[in-house]
């Protein structure tokens, strides 16, 4: 096979690994939530400022994941100094907002299942394809 096929199934594949490890882990996290409580979640966010921390953790997180991987500096560096404390300040925040809004405690912790696993599962595939060099 050329090397423009490799390129093409490696793709196909990061991709199907990446999301196929998110989607596990929601489907998961509401199977959880829906076990414990007896119903889907009504509420994505917990408040309207919740919505924009969100969105903007989201949006600063995409150029450091390209950061990472331009190779100039050690991903692991970036995951540990920058995304990882970044990660975590973003869940203080959000279980504070879910704490002040909702009485229910497992609003909170469907978050730290759904996000905490997902950011979890992302920084171990990127750990995964730096060590391994691809």
């Amino acid at each position: 096979m050329s090397e423009n096929w490799w390129f093409l199934l490696e793709l196909v594949l990061s991709l199907g690994l990446i999301l196929g490890g998110v989607a596990l882990i929601a489907t998961l996290a509401r199977r959880w939530y829906r076990k414990r409580n007896g119903h889907e979640r009504s509420e994505r966010y917990a408040n309207d400022m919740h919505r924009r921390i969100t969105l903007w953790f989201s949006v600063l997180m995409v150029p450091f994941l390209f950061i990472i991987n331009l190779e100039r500096v050690p991903g692991h560096l970036i995951l540990l100094v920058v995304i990882f404390p970044l990660f975590l300040l973003y869940m203080a925040i959000s279980t504070y907002l879910w704490k002040q809004e909702s009485n229910n405690k497992d609003n909170y912790l469907y978050d730290w299942w759904g996000v905490g696993a997902t950011v979890a599962w992302l920084m171990l595939v990127m750990l995964g394809y730096q060590w391994w060099g691809m």
